[in-house]
């Protein structure tokens, strides 16, 4: 393995060390569903702050008749670019 693999191997033993240190068997912790896989029937979570305090985390929690606000990103002659969250974003076409 060539420098950068080890210092990547480095790494993600450090960070698998942290994650150890910070959690412990039985510890009530929040987090939100950021995603599924049935074919392993797993769920996957977030624990960032940062994830779990948006109001929406992708395009399939936005209903049809809600009122959002955004902000618009880009005008060009297609219409609007228009972004509700980081990872949201919308078109309102001409």
């Amino acid at each position: 393995m060539n420098e950068q693999e080890w210092e990547l191997v480095e790494l993600l033993a450090q960070t698998s060390l942290l994650v150890v240190q910070a959690f412990r068997v039985g510890q009530t912790v929040k987090a939100r569903v950021v995603g599924h896989r049935p074919m392993d029937g797993l769920v996957v979570l977030s624990l960032r702050p940062s994830v779990i305090s948006q109001h929406l985390t992708s395009h399939a929690e936005v209903e049809p008749g809600a009122v959002m606000a955004g902000k618009v990103a880009q005008v060009n002659e297609h219409g609007l670019v228009i972004t509700l969250t980081s990872n949201i974003k919308c078109a309102q076409p001409i």
